[in-house]
């Protein structure tokens, strides 16, 4: 039963991580009208490989 609840928390914490995250990476990217739209793009390709990778650990 305790071990359950710590791996809730645990899943529940790595989600609040990854959501903190993705805003930020957000907030960074989109006010930055210096960066050309084709360096842009990557951006949104690279996180969802990303973020998956950690959750799995």
């Amino acid at each position: 039963m305790g071990s359950r609840t710590q791996l809730l928390g645990l899943f529940l914490a790595m989600m609040t991580l990854n959501i903190i995250y993705m805003q930020g990476q957000q907030s960074l990217n989109a006010p930055d009208p210096s960066v050309s739209p084709e360096e842009v793009t990557p951006a949104p390709s690279l996180s969802p490989t990303v973020s998956p990778a950690t959750g799995s650990r």
